[in-house]
């Protein structure tokens, strides 16, 4: 028995369902089905029985679940003590973040704090995805700490947070759209037109969606894609509009487009977050410091 077969498995008792759990333990779904087998017969036991696409624990499992849990979080813990008496030749900082790292200045930041523990051979784990693999991420013990939107963070009371940047969203499309030349737009009038989104899985389309919802406003979807810059080069030489959080749209790469600000402003708060249980390694214990004495808009 190894620590990524009870990782495996309290992904599989969590999510009920292996193909779910080999997402967000990031393997194939043929592997960790191959890991639970090996860890059954090793136990003797049968942990899940399989109902088609579901699986459910078998008393043998919720037995197993109880220790596998304590297992776990033990393993972690000593995993952080015994790094303070470790002649670490690296230190590992593993961030998670959707695509924002150089729109909102993180990279930067991160930069001035490897500069001051330049002592140490900092290596930066970053995964960026959207908010929905991001937390996912989290979750699952991949990431320590991760920059996300606030909007639609379910279960809030769960991470520590600190924020640092509140944007707004606006209207943006090319000079030629006939939208350009108002001073500012409402969602009524926006809801005339086909919008270019973000994914689905984007904290961006869950608050766009919400505050048409709100307002009763059809939603007239012409594509969606995983990338604001790839938004923003389709609006360059397109007569279609978006919605997007203003510190994302960059005149300078695109000079072809306009912003037009909402007559009833819809704000988003970025931060960096972490699990309340999580304990950090000392780099990482560090960095979140450093982030919450320098980097929030009252330290700034």
């Amino acid at each position: 028995m190894n620590i990524n077969q009870i990782r495996y498995f309290l992904a599989i008792a969590k999510t009920g369902n292996f193909s779910n759990a080999a997402f967000d333990c990031y393997i194939s779904q043929s592997s960790i089905s191959k890991q639970i087998k090996a860890l059954e017969d090793e136990l003797g036991v049968s942990l899940f029985t399989r109902e088609h696409s579901k699986v459910r624990l078998t008393n043998a499992g919720k037995t197993f679940n109880k220790y596998a849990q304590a297992y776990f979080e033990y393993y972690q813990d000593m995993l952080v003590s015994l790094e303070y008496y470790q002649n670490c030749k690296q230190a590992i900082i593993r961030l998670g973040s959707i695509p924002i790292v150089s729109s909102y200045g993180i990279a930067n930041k991160i930069a001035l704090f490897t500069k001051q523990f330049s002592n140490n051979n900092i290596c930066i784990d970053m995964y960026e995805n959207t908010q929905f693999d991001v937390v996912n991420a989290i979750k699952n013990d991949v990431v320590d700490l991760a920059f996300l939107r606030l909007e639609f963070l379910e279960n809030i009371e769960l991470y520590d947070i600190s924020i640092f940047a509140q944007d707004s969203m606006v209207l943006v499309c090319h000079k030629d759209n006939e939208l350009a030349a108002k001073p500012a737009a409402s969602l009524q009038e926006v809801a005339n037109y086909p919008l270019m989104l973000l994914d689905p899985h984007s904290s961006i389309n869950l608050i766009i969606h919400n505050e048409f919802d709100k307002l009763n406003l059809p939603l007239k979807i012409q594509c969606v894609t995983t990338r604001h810059k790839i938004l923003m080069e389709i609006l360059s030489t397109n007569s279609a509009i978006t919605l997007l959080p203003e510190n994302l749209v960059d005149l300078t790469l695109f000079p072809n487009l306009k912003i037009i600000p909402l007559k009833n402003p819809i704000y988003s708060k970025v931060a960096l977050v972490k699990l309340k249980t999580k304990k950090l390694n000392k780099i990482s214990n560090n960095f979140w410091k450093y982030w919450q004495e320098q980097c929030t808009p009252n330290k700034t």
